[in-house]
């Protein structure tokens, strides 16, 4: 009788087939796991590039505006100051002081900000 209760009492461990297929199926779901976790970030992802193309493409369309903007006033004033001429004289506030310099004197450094006023 004793035998037959320290039988039913201990554990069986399992068949080395047991564990192989415990093994087997944990593998696969870690698997199919990591493909969903890997399709969710896929689509997070493409999500995020078409965000990030979306907001891209509305600043150059903003910036190319600003830009046009600024090139038209820039021909704006050259049509106006087409009609100056170098000897005119010009005279100029900076900071609250006067000065009067000839249109000429301006115009040396061809592109610069005085050239172009």
């Amino acid at each position: 009788g004793s035998a037959a209760s320290t039988a039913s009492t201990t554990p069986v461990a399992p068949s080395i087939d047991e564990l192989a297929d415990e093994l087997i199926r944990r593998v696969e779901e870690r698997r199919r796991y990591l493909k969903e976790e890997k399709e969710k970030m896929m689509l997070e992802f493409e999500a995020k590039r078409v965000q990030l193309h979306t907001e891209y493409s509305s600043r150059l369309l903003q910036a190319d505006e600003e830009l046009r903007g600024v090139v038209e006033e820039r021909q704006l004033r050259r049509q106006l100051t087409l009609g100056a001429k170098a000897q005119d004289v010009v005279t100029l506030d900076v900071g609250g002081k006067l000065y009067t310099v000839k249109r000429e004197t301006l115009c040396l450094c061809r592109g610069s900000f005085l050239a172009e006023i």
